[in-house]
C-alpha cells in the first residue's frame, strides 16, 4: 500500500505563507483577542505605514488614544534585533511627526522565528534600549540622509523618553492556540472542526425562557387537537401533542445551546 503523505502542522505551513498571507493570519489572530476588548482592529501594512502593520484601538479615539501596535516579519530565518531596531526608530520618527499621536501601549513583533538572543533581550528593556541607541550611533550617516537630521534627532529625543517595556514579541504557540478558536483556521489549515458541545436535555419542568415557545405550541395543538391552550399538562397527556411537545423542546434546547458555541 502507498503511504499517505505526512500532514503538515499550522506552524509547517505558516513557514510557507508569503509576506501578505502572513499578515492576514495576524489580523485574524488579533481580531480574535477577546481579552484585550478592542473597539476595532485595521491593517494598516504599507510602504507609508509609519512602522504600524497592524493598530488594535481600545478607544474610539484610535490612534489618538491607547492602542497597540503589531509589526508582521515574514522571514525565511528568525528575526533578531537587527531587524527590531529600524523598526523601534520607525515608530518613533512617526510619532514625532504626529502621524499618531501617541505611542502604542503595546509594540508586537509577530514573525514565525524569533530569535533566541532577541526574545531574552526584549525581557530586559533597559539592555534594548541600550542596543538600539548603539544601533542608531552606528548607522548615523545613513539614518540621517534617510530621516533628515532635525526629524531624526526628535525622533531619538521621544525615544529617550520612552518606555522600551512597550516591545514584546508575540508567541507563535499561544497565537495559534486563539487562532484555532476563530472560523478562519479550519479554512487556513485543512483541521477538522471542532466537536461541538454536548446539548443539555430538556429539563423535566418548563423553564421560564420557553414560556413564550410553549404558548405558541399550545396554541397550535388547540387548533389540530383541541388540546387547552392554558394547560400545558394536557398537552404532556394527548398522544399526539405529547410526543411533539417532548420533541420540540428538545430542539428548542439544542437550538439555544448551538446559539452559544463559539468558534
Amino acid at each position: 500500500m502507498m503511504a499517505m503523505p505526512p500532514t503538515l502542522t499550522p506552524k509547517q505551513i505558516l513557514v510557507h505563507h508569503s509576506a501578505d498571507q502572513w499578515e492576514e493570519f495576524v489580523y485574524e489572530w488579533v481580531s480574535a483577542l477577546k481579552e484585550a476588548e478592542y473597539v476595532d482592529v485595521v491593517g494598516m501594512g504599507g510602504a507609508n505605514d509609519g512602522g504600524a502593520d497592524i493598530a488594535a484601538f481600545l478607544t474610539r479615539d484610535k490612534t489618538d488614544g491607547p492602542w497597540h501596535c503589531f509589526q508582521c516579519k515574514h522571514y525565511g530565518k528568525a528575526i533578531g534585533a537587527a531587524t527590531a531596531y529600524p523598526e523601534i526608530l520607525k515608530i518613533h520618527s512617526a510619532v514625532a511627526k504626529q502621524k499618531y499621536k501617541v505611542l502604542p501601549e503595546r509594540y508586537v513583533f509577530v514573525a514565525p522565528k524569533i530569535g533566541g538572543s532577541f526574545a531574552q533581550l526584549l525581557t530586559k528593556p533597559s539592555a534594548l534600549r541600550t542596543g538600539f541607541f548603539e544601533w542608531v550611533a552606528k548607522n548615523m550617516g545613513k539614518l540621517d540622509k534617510e530621516y533628515g537630521e532635525d526629524p531624526l534627532q526628535q525622533a531619538l529625543d521621544l525615544a529617550s523618553r520612552s518606555d522600551f517595556s512597550r516591545f514584546e514579541a508575540g508567541n507563535l504557540d499561544r497565537i495559534l492556540e486563539v487562532h484555532s478558536r476563530t472560523p478562519q483556521h479550519v479554512r487556513r489549515f485543512g483541521t477538522r472542526l471542532p466537536d461541538r458541545p454536548a446539548i443539555p436535555a430538556a429539563p423535566p419542568e418548563h423553564a421560564p425562557k420557553e414560556t413564550r415557545y410553549i404558548q405558541q405550541l399550545l396554541d397550535v395543538y388547540y387548533e389540530k387537537w383541541g388540546c387547552s391552550p392554558s394547560s400545558p399538562a394536557e398537552a404532556h397527556a394527548h398522544h399526539r401533542a405529547g410526543p411533539n411537545l417532548r420533541r420540540q423542546r428538545e430542539a428548542f434546547y439544542c437550538a439555544e445551546a448551538a446559539a452559544y458555541v463559539r468558534p
